[in-house]
Formats: C-alpha cells, sequence, structure tokens
C-alpha cells in the first residue's frame, strides 16, 4: 500500500526505541508466532468472504477498547444492508438522475465520510466492475475501474486500524480483478485518514505532528473543497453523548435548531453525532454540488423525535424525493417485537454480537435534482423481524414493486417521517409543556420491583425481607432479581449491608406521581 501514513505509523511503532518505551517488543514476538502458525493462503482466501472483516476488527476493538467503541460508534454494516444500499443508489442515480451508467458515471463522485474498515467502497466498486463488464470493453474497463478506485471513489475515516484495513480490503479487490496498484507509480485508493466532519470551508490553520498526517489532511481537504461529490453514503457513528460540538462542527450542529413552520425543537437529539454527519452530507448535496443522492443507515430517533421537526421540515424543503426503510429493532419503543409479537432483532445483530444495537435504525435516501422540486411527502416502509436482511436484498431491485406507503407529513405533529393515524381534532389538543410547565425527570430508582408499588401493605412486606439480615442475599436475589443486579455504578451486596444496618424506615413510604396521571 503507497500511503505515506500508513509507512509512517508503521515505522513509528517497529523503530527499537518505540518498541522498547511502549512495551510492543514482547507482544509483537507472541503476536508473530501466532502469525506463524496461520495458513495464509487460507487466510487470504477466507478474507475476501463477505464476512471476514466483521470477524476481525469489530471483536477486535469490542475486546481492545469496548469504550472507544462505543464513544466512536463503530458498528460494522451487515453486507446484506451495504449491498442493499449501493444497488439503491445505481438504481436513483439511473432512474432519478439520468445517468444510464449509475455508479460507472465518470462524472459521479462518491464519498463515505465514515468509511471504517472500507464495505461500502468495496461495494460501489463492485457494482462499478459489474457494469463496466456488461458494457463488454475489457481494455477500456480495466482502466476505468481502477481509475475510479484512485479518482472518484472516496472514504474519510478518523481511526487508524480501521482506515488501514480499508486499504487493505480495497487493495485486494483491485489485485483479485487483475488491477494491482502500482507501488513504482505511487498509486492509492481514496480513502484518507481525516475528520469528515471539518475542513470543507478552507484549510485548517493549525500544523500536525507528522508531515504524512499534514499531507492526509491537505489531499482529504482538496477533495472536500473541489470535488463535485454526487453520493454520500455510508452508517454515520451514533452517540446520543457526543456533546455540544465545538468551532467548524458547531455549525453542523445548529442547522436544524429552528423551524420556519413546524414546531420548535425539544430536546438533546440534534447533539447525537450522526445528526452532523447527515448536515454534513446535506450542505455538499444541497449547496455543494447542488443535486445528488445522501444514502445513510442510521438510529431512526429522527423520523419522528421531538428535537428534530426542524431538520425534517428542511429536507422536506430541499430534497426532490425521500425514501425511508425503518428496520425497526428497537429496544426502547418496541421492545424487540414485532406487532404479532415475534422477535424483531437489530439489524445489527451477528453470531459474534447476537444483540446487536439498542436503538432502532432506518435507512433514508434522500435525491435532490435539478431543477429542483420540494418533496411533498414521503415513501415509507417498514421491515420486522429476523428475515429484514433477506428482504431487503429481494428488493434491492425495486423495479415495478409498490413497496412503499406514500405519506403526506402533517405540519401540526411536527412533520414526523413515520406514517401516524391520529384523530381529526387532535392537533388541537393542549400540548404537554402547556400542561406541565416544569419538566423534570422524576425518581429513577431503576429497581422498580423493589421499591415501587400500587399496594402499600405489598411494598412494606416486600422491604421488611429486603432489610432483613436473617435473609441472604441469595435468597433476596430468588424473591426480587432487580434488587441484587450488579451494574458499574451499583454494588447491591454493599448497599444492602449498609441499609440493613441503618434499618427500615417505614415512615418513608409515600404516594408519589410515578408518571401523569399514575399514582404509586
Amino acid at each position: 500500500m503507497n500511503v505515506p501514513m500508513i509507512r509512517a505509523l508503521f515505522e513509528q511503532l517497529t523503530t527499537h526505541i518505540a518498541m522498547e518505551s511502549l512495551g510492543f517488543k514482547e507482544m509483537l514476538d507472541r503476536t508473530g508466532e501466532v502469525l506463524n502458525r496461520v495458513d495464509r493462503r487460507a487466510f487470504f482466501e477466507n478474507f475476501d468472504g463477505e464476512g471476514a472483516v466483521q470477524y476481525f476488527y469489530e471483536p477486535f476493538l469490542e475486546a481492545f477498547d469496548p469504550e472507544l467503541r462505543k464513544q466512536l460508534g463503530v458498528w460494522y454494516t451487515p453486507p446484506e444492508v451495504v449491498h442493499y444500499m449501493v444497488e439503491r443508489v445505481d438504481t436513483i442515480l439511473r432512474e432519478e438522475l439520468d445517468l444510464a451508467d449509475g455508479l460507472a458515471a465518470p462524472n459521479v463522485y462518491v464519498l463515505d465520510p465514515c468509511v471504517g474498515t472500507g464495505s461500502f467502497l468495496v461495494e460501489v466498486l463492485k457494482r462499478i466492475e459489474k457494469t463496466l463488464r456488461e458494457m463488454g470493453e475489457d481494455a477500456l474497463s480495466a482502466n476505468d475501474f481502477k481509475h475510479a478506485a484512485m479518482e472518484r471513489v472516496f472514504g474519510f475515516e478518523i481511526l487508524p486500524a480501521p482506515f488501514v484495513v480499508a486499504h487493505l480490503q480495497i487493495g485486494l479487490l483491485l489485485q483479485n480483478l487483475k488491477v494491482p496498484l502500482s507501488e513504482e507509480g505511487g498509486e492509492r485508493v481514496g480513502v484518507f485518514l481525516t475528520n469528515a466532519l471539518t475542513g470543507w470551508e478552507e484549510e485548517a490553520k493549525e500544523r500536525l505532528p507528522f508531515a504524512e498526517l499534514e499531507e492526509e489532511r491537505k489531499a482529504a481537504g482538496e477533495i472536500k473543497r473541489q470535488k463535485p461529490i454526487l453520493v454520500v453514503l455510508g452508517n454515520p457513528p451514533y452517540n446520543g453523548f457526543a456533546g455540544v460540538a465545538v468551532e467548524e462542527e458547531r455549525a453542523l450542529s445548529m442547522a436544524y435548531r429552528t423551524t420556519k413552520h413546524a414546531r420548535a425543537p425539544h430536546g438533546q437529539g440534534l447533539n447525537d453525532l450522526y445528526i452532523r454527519f447527515f448536515r454534513m452530507a446535506e450542505r455538499q448535496i444541497v449547496e455543494g454540488t447542488q443535486k445528488g443522492i445522501v444514502c445513510f443507515i442510521s438510529n431512526y430517533t429522527w423520523l419522528d423525535g421531538l428535537s428534530f421537526p426542524g431538520m425534517r421540515e428542511r429536507y422536506l424543503e430541499v430534497f426532490d424525493r425521500i425514501w425511508i426503510d425503518c428496520l425497526n429493532g428497537d429496544r426502547f419503543k418496541t421492545g424487540k417485537v414485532t406487532p404479532e409479537g415475534l422477535p424483531d432483532p437489530s439489524i445489527f445483530s451477528t453470531d459474534t454480537n447476537p444483540e446487536g444495537i439498542q436503538v432502532g435504525t432506518a435507512i433514508a435516501t434522500l435525491v435532490r435534482n435539478e431543477p429542483h422540486k420540494n418533496a411533498e411527502s414521503i415513501q415509507f416502509r417498514h421491515l420486522w423481524g429476523r428475515e429484514k436482511r433477506v428482504h431487503l436484498l429481494e428488493t434491492s431491485n425495486q423495479e415495478g414493486k409498490n413497496l412503499y406507503q406514500q405519506a403526506t407529513p402533517p405540519l401540526g405533529l411536527g412533520l414526523p417521517f413515520v406514517p401516524i393515524e391520529v384523530q381529526v381534532d387532535y392537533p388541537m389538543w393542549p400540548l404537554l409543556p402547556d400542561i406541565f410547565p416544569t419538566s423534570f425527570s422524576g425518581v429513577q430508582t431503576r429497581r422498580d420491583d423493589l421499591v415501587v408499588d400500587t399496594e402499600r401493605e405489598r411494598l412494606k412486606s416486600r422491604l421488611e425481607q429486603y432489610f432483613d439480615p436473617s435473609i441472604s442475599d441469595a435468597e433476596i436475589a430468588r424473591r426480587c432479581p432487580r434488587a441484587m443486579m450488579s451494574t458499574a455504578q451499583y454494588d447491591p451486596k454493599l448497599v444492602r449491608g449498609y441499609l440493613t444496618k441503618r434499618g427500615f424506615l417505614p415512615q418513608y413510604i409515600v404516594r408519589y406521581c410515578y408518571r401523569p396521571f399514575d399514582i404509586r
């Protein structure tokens, strides 16, 4: 891989001084012993498999630094989702933007701003190669394909490890298709180590510590400010605790905080990291190239959440067509069950991570054309159950299929992008903020099974048992499991030991407003 940044990282970490000071030598020796037992031919044959990186990078980061993984929203996108999104983009380029060759058209510039290990870019290049092969121009196709990987298909990544893996994946694809990169010619694919959310307006003035890193940022900056990017797609990181943005990112997070006609946003949802990626993509397509496609799989809270009416209002104004594939799988809204009561796992559930993620997800495809006409409605569909990945694949080519429900988001409800049925007079009902002008989070015991009840005597009896030192912790756990469940900030044995010494205080059992109109 002819990438100066990768070479610099390797050289920095493999010098004798670095290995000694960082304690790498022993670890590398042990790693070398393991690798020497690997059948390399068999390994690299399997590495081309669709799920290979899923079993490498994501489990590695989960074991190595789970907090970093959570903080940066690192989740390997299932191959069925990647294939579906790329096929949809290719079809829309042909049918909506009149580009007969889809992603293979020479004027289609593609960006994955959160490229990770390169799954989306690999799939885009496979789609381009397939189209070129169907065109039957073998000699020209090889050159066009390699040119696309170097000059038209771009990825940005902020973490060095997936950045390296993305280069490896794309390099192997080119090699397998008999158009390998030339070391002598200094050829490299268009994946860059950079922050995708900054550097779009002007070049940063502060200098970076390594010349190679500075070179990487400069090359990425030229793409951000000079290339007419027509497609932005990928899986932006979701992190609801990303906090308030600073400097250039602040403008991204502030863009959807006001409305023209819809109700004003309420809540902290716009601080989520994926919203900044949506705004970055929307700004590039709408204000930069002025036409194109945004196709993201993301947290689906923005579809109907109270924090996002400004976001939805703007998208209806600046895009021509909007499709929503709602993938559900939400622990909080639906309990991960279908309307029929069957299991509805996250689309991100895998063999190595069966839980997937907790929040529901959706694929949003937003299209702007020239001349532009405001979208007056959206196309929406639900996908439920264990077979939703299969359903995505079956509908990736959507010719002649009426898959979506057309919905006009009602202004009085904040323009939700999820079809909602309400009574005709519902928008005239008083708002909850008007009924409850003072809002607070309330009592969050997190152990309601122990300390909350609708019957005073039943609660008193349960607490007397909890405070009885003659009853073991194990017996309490059997009678009331939640009372003795450990969390990162709660040691149930320590807490119970302290409380039993203090003694039971029945006078503090009081009635209170558990939820609005729900007294316990």
